[in-house]
């Protein structure tokens, strides 16, 4: 009779068949500053749309993008073009008409004035991560039903699942009450933010990452508020994946690139659909 296999073992053949790098879909050449720039502001425009077929039309959802270039950010440097500007999604304008000429320009170290158009407190939350992350390009904020839903609870989510492994230790709570201008704080250097008693926050250092966090992010919490809806039930609790699997699942999928490829489908659907008038 063979010999069981044990759960060790079985974790131990599972690594060894991936240890091979992921390869992910290439990200998209540019020739000039302006190129990239205008690349981007198009994509955000997109993300717009996207948070609409997701079903967030209705939920103060804000996109913002960063005027800095990605290869700049990654040496820790702000593009020459204009680093001081994000172009942010406007406000009472639905969601899945916004164009990308109808982005309004915020200058990073003009909070005291507030754009026309532009939701002010969303302004000084996105103002405050960009101010001091370097390497956010992009926020996305929004009152989602089950982030809104599980932030009651003031508390990170919890690794219940495999998804939930690219935010391990990276998910901070804020209360509601908290000032934006501290915002940056509670964030620290984790990719979302679960403010209480209002819905998320995500930042990432590209359009396509903070797009898919923030879907993901709102999924988990409706997970999450089933799974411990259901345990409770019984008398129990929904049991967390470990430590060492949520690391080991976080450095293979907790990066930047893993983030944006997830996104590429809702971008591509989005494409499709507005066939390129959200480029306008």
């Amino acid at each position: 009779m063979e010999t069981p296999i044990t759960m060790s073992a079985a974790k131990t053949s599972q690594r060894d068949r991936i240890q091979k790098p992921i390869r992910y879909p290439s990200k998209p050449i540019f020739h000039s500053a302006d190129e990239e720039a205008a690349f981007r502001k198009g994509r955000a425009a997109a993300a717009c749309r996207v948070m609409v077929d997701e079903g967030f039309e209705h939920c103060s959802v804000v996109v913002s993008v960063s005027s800095r270039s990605l290869r700049a950010v990654l040496r820790q440097v702000r593009d020459a073009l204009d680093p001081t500007r994000i172009w942010i999604s406007p406000r009472h304008r639905a969601l899945g008409l916004v164009k990308q000429s109808e982005l309004l320009p915020v200058n990073l170290f003009e909070d005291a004035r507030v754009t026309e158009g532009v939701d002010p407190s969303a302004l000084a939350n996105h103002l405050s991560i960009y101010g001091a992350r370097t390497d956010v390009n992009a926020v996305i904020q929004g009152a989602t039903p089950f982030a809104r839903a599980f932030s009651t609870h003031g508390r990170p989510i919890s690794m219940l699942c495999q998804d939930a492994c690219i935010f391990y230790r990276q998910v901070s709570v804020m209360s509601s009450s908290t000032d934006s201008s501290s915002v940056s704080a509670a964030l620290g250097l984790g990719k979302a933010l679960l403010v209480t008693h209002w819905g998320q926050m995500v930042a990432s250092a590209s359009i396509e990452s903070a797009v898919s966090y923030f879907i993901r992010i709102e999924n988990l919490c409706k997970a999450q508020v089933y799974a411990e809806a259901a345990a409770r039930g019984r008398g129990e609790k929904p049991v967390a994946i470990g430590d060492e699997e949520c690391r080991f699942t976080w450095e293979k999928t907790g990066d930047e690139a893993h983030g944006s490829a997830l996104a590429l489908p809702y971008f591509a659907r989005v494409e499709r659909q507005s066939a390129g008038s959200h480029l306008q």
